[in-house]
């Protein structure tokens, strides 16, 4: 089958990527932060923007109120996106031959947060911090088997074991995931 190594002769990852963070304090008491980056991949070909938005409001010197909205992306893997394996599996149960390849065109993951707390300090010795979050995460992606085969009909009509293929692909899954917490 001639792949014999993990990723079989040279691959590589481009990221290029910008960021800004700005911080400022509004009415010398609530402060502002926002942070931007966006990177650009080769593989996949596209752009990625995360971000964060904060607002910190001190009541008084011993509660403070807090939210957040972010987005943060998975960067590209070199597994994921260049794979190009045969697992030959001659002598042993069957599959007979296992493909794995990689997908340089997949999504990558992103998760979107959001985010209220509340700090109270009621003594030197205790601090308490409480949160609600929401969090949104979609374009999951896992190896997935794409198709699989009996070949060498013959064979198997002489009463020979089947040589059987399986082909593993990496794919983005169909789903997406919320958490409440």
């Amino acid at each position: 089958t001639g792949r014999i190594s993990y990723l079989n002769g040279k691959k590589s990852l481009n990221t290029l990527g910008i960021s800004l963070r700005l911080d400022y304090t509004l009415f010398e008491k609530l402060r502002l932060i926002s942070a931007l980056r966006t990177e650009k991949f080769n593989n996949p070909d596209d752009w990625y923007t995360s971000w964060q938005f904060a607002g910190v409001l001190p009541i008084n010197e011993n509660n403070t109120l807090r939210a957040v909205y972010s987005r943060a992306n998975r960067s590209s893997f070199i597994v994921n996106a260049h794979s190009n394996f045969t697992w030959d599996r001659e002598g042993r149960t069957p599959p007979s031959l296992v493909f794995f390849d990689g997908n340089p065109d997949a999504k990558l993951l992103t998760m979107d947060n959001f985010e209220l707390g509340y700090r109270v300090r009621p003594n030197k010795q205790v601090l308490i911090d409480t949160e609600l979050f929401l969090s949104k995460t979609k374009d999951f992606g896992a190896l997935t088997s794409q198709r699989s085969g009996i070949y060498n009909i013959p064979q198997i009509l002489g009463g020979a074991t089947p040589e059987t293929r399986v082909y593993i692909s990496y794919l983005n899954l169909p789903f997406k995931v919320q958490q409440l917490g």
